[in-house]
């Protein structure tokens, strides 16, 4: 019996799955498949990038990318997707203007955000980081991932007493955040 298209829903949670566990050719095969019976599915489309830039195949994730970006222009993490495809060939002015359009799309995406303060980060600009954390963590002060995010910019430009401190605080907002148990002993390791 042949797939018909209510199976896509099926086939694009089963891609993500694939994806999660590192079975990248898998996570290729369903999202493709999905995206066979139904091009318009934003997730099947994200699932492909992801995997694709996953397998290091980044210029099908360009074109996967680019077929995205012209399928749904106003969603933010389609911007995101081209950035991380425009990051890992190389092009940082690229994938910088593709974060920040993600983020005028949808200013809480937090992606972009943590990718933009990377970019800053490996750029020497460590106080532009802090500055998009902080303008950030004003909208959501107890946003647990944010609080993550916050934490490894300043852990990164050397201030391992206020990534502490975001630790502790993003604990504090969500005690089954297991990342912020993770960093924290990173932190304890590094002092």
């Amino acid at each position: 019996m042949a797939p018909t298209p209510r199976h896509v829903p099926a086939q694009v949670r089963l891609a993500g799955i694939e994806l999660r566990l590192g079975e990248y050719a898998s996570a290729v095969q369903l999202a493709q498949q999905a995206l066979d019976r139904d091009p318009a599915n934003l997730e099947a489309n994200l699932t492909l990038v992801r995997s694709l830039i996953e397998r290091r195949e980044f210029d099908r994730a360009a074109a996967a990318s680019q077929t995205l970006l012209s399928r749904f222009p106003e969603v933010g993490s389609a911007h995101t997707q081209a950035g991380l495809v425009a990051m890992r060939k190389g092009d940082r002015a690229g994938a910088r203007a593709a974060f920040e359009k993600a983020l005028s799309l949808e200013p809480l995406l937090l992606e972009p955000l943590g990718n933009l303060a990377s970019l800053d980060i490996a750029d020497r600009q460590g106080a532009r980081a802090r500055a998009r954390l902080d303008a950030r963590l004003k909208k959501t002060p107890r946003d647990s991932a944010v609080l993550v995010v916050a934490a490894q910019t300043w852990a990164a430009t050397g201030d391992l007493v206020t990534a502490e401190a975001f630790l502790r605080r993003a604990i504090d907002a969500d005690a089954a955040n297991l990342d912020a148990y993770q960093q924290l002993a990173f932190v304890y390791i590094s002092q």
